[in-house]
């Protein structure tokens, strides 16, 4: 059977042939959704350094923190080898005997063993609502998460309730579970009963919208609960006027997957730094958080060139970065859920304007595939929002003109950002 049309769920002996290419469609006819095709855009108005950007303020209390809780270590930074690189993703030409050009030095960050959990969402989900039950219940930052908050939360009646594709409802749960607090998940319609089940493995209410209703349908839900009872505390990675101090400690508590790199980096390449970074984008919260750390200081001191990587049925940064404005957009079914997300967050919009030098859109087929030759070839078990970034990348190396608008070359130093662990998920279409 050709995997590609087949329904069945992942697994890990069955992986579609890495080599074989395809041409890329257009939109597809019928589909309700806005279509971006697989491609690269070099955004024009990326700069080294803002004042928009600024590095977190915090970063070795952040780090501090994490270091704090229950089963915490460094998860992995792992070199990756160039032959894995210049496999062709389904649009791009199959490589030639003579590479295109040299491949840089390239690691991924694996992500999916953080803190028993397959992403990194909760290092932005228990700092964030650390801070907020600090801030609910008068105490002072010092307090420790769960040990410390746990009573005093349960004894004011609180609930947790966030809106979610995935990964975060469940960071969100995990870290209501820690304390044996309410935790409510609002989900768009389209999610699969699977990813419904691991948010309610951490003891949490899944709520689905009605059907056809999308992230943003699931988010308006969040906020008419919340309105609805002053002791339901909303925990979003997104953020809209009025709404920003929750998602900025979200962002800052991404900041120790990055101080963990710059320390693996500098044990594995002395006095060497990272050029060229890849972040997933679903809202942009994560991608703000990985720009905050490479941009977010003087111009001199900053050496990378931030990537981004969204699916086609998805790409809502895409769209507001050739608009130059938050553009909502529809978004269709896509493998990687965690990465589903139509509305660009708002205070992650002017950073990533201003902080990402190109936006690359993958198919879940390219996704796919580098899901199967990362686990092949290196042994490395990721999602397919993991293994996105490598598919960008390989779309990058296979353009010499692109490789040149952003520096890339065999001197450099790229680290992909996997950001999710291995999961069962539908095989999809070759698109």
């Amino acid at each position: 059977m050709d995997p590609s049309r087949s329904n069945t769920k992942y697994r890990s002996h069955h992986h579609p042939p890495a080599s074989q290419p395809e041409s890329h469609t257009d939109t597809p006819a019928g589909t309700g959704h806005d279509h971006t095709p697989a491609s690269t855009y070099i955004n024009p108005h990326a700069k080294p350094s803002s004042p928009q950007i600024h590095a977190p303020p915090r970063s070795s209390t952040i780090l501090s923190f994490h270091r704090s809780l229950p089963n915490y270590f460094p998860t992995p930074l792992i070199p990756l080898s160039p032959a894995l690189l210049l496999l062709p993703t389904s649009t791009n030409t199959p490589p030639t005997s003579k590479p295109p050009h040299p491949t840089p030095k390239t690691y991924l960050k694996l992500e999916s063993p953080r803190l028993t959990l397959p992403s990194f969402k909760i290092l932005g989900a228990s700092h964030a609502i650390h801070h907020l039950l600090c801030q609910r219940l008068n105490l002072p930052l010092s307090s420790r998460l769960p040990s410390d908050l746990a009573v005093p939360a349960r004894e004011a009646g609180f609930s947790l309730v966030t809106a979610s594709e995935g990964n975060w409802g469940r960071a969100v749960a995990h870290t209501a579970a820690m304390m044996s607090l309410p935790c409510r998940v609002y989900v768009p319609s389209s999610m699969d009963v699977a990813t419904r089940g691991r948010i309610e493995s951490e003891a949490a209410t899944v709520k689905c919208v009605d059907a056809g209703g999308d992230y943003d349908t699931a988010l308006e839900k969040v906020r008419q609960h919340c309105a609805g009872d002053a002791r339901a505390l909303m925990v979003l990675d997104t953020s809209w006027r009025g709404y920003r101090e929750f998602p900025g400690w979200v962002t800052e508590g991404y900041e120790t997957s990055m101080a963990e790199v710059d320390e693996q980096l500098l044990a594995m390449l002395p006095g060497q730094k990272v050029t060229h970074a890849f972040a997933a984008v679903g809202v942009g919260s994560w991608a703000h958080g990985v720009i905050a750390h490479y941009k977010g200081k003087p111009a001199s001191d900053c050496t990378a060139k931030i990537v981004t990587v969204e699916p086609t049925a998805a790409a809502c940064l895409r769209a507001a970065l050739v608009a130059d404005k938050i553009k909502p957009i529809r978004t269709g079914e896509s493998i990687m859920c965690g990465m589903n997300c139509g509305t660009v967050s708002e205070i992650a919009w002017p950073v990533m304007r201003e902080g990402v030098d190109a936006s690359v859109v993958v198919t879940d087929w390219d996704a796919h595939v580098a899901v199967g030759d990362l686990r092949e070839m290196h042994g490395i078990a990721v999602g397919p929002c993991g293994a996105a970034m490598l598919s960008a990348l390989r779309r990058l190396l296979a353009n010499d003109e692109h490789c040149r608008a952003l520096e890339m070359d065999e001197d450099s130093v790229v680290v992909l950002y996997a950001t999710e662990g291995s999961r069962p998920y539908e095989i999809p279409p070759k698109e």
